[in-house]
């Protein structure tokens, strides 16, 4: 079981209908989001999840390049 699948299940047994499980799922996924720039730990969760990528190029400006 990967951790994600782990996190969901946790989420689902703790709330127990699937609008309550929705809702905490995307409450702590913006905490999630939120710390893992202060908090290492909350960073290292994000990208073993894989919620957050390791290398941050996703976010940097990219160059546009025409083709000839």
């Amino acid at each position: 079981m990967t951790l994600d699948e782990h996190l969901l299940i946790f989420m689902l047994e703790k709330h127990k209908t699937r609008n309550a499980t929705e809702l905490a799922l995307v409450e702590f996924l913006a905490s999630l989001k939120y710390y893992s720039e202060s908090w290492q730990r909350a960073k290292t969760y994000a990208q073993i999840i894989g919620f957050l990528q390791g290398d941050e190029s996703f976010t940097s400006l990219r160059k546009s390049v025409t083709s000839d």
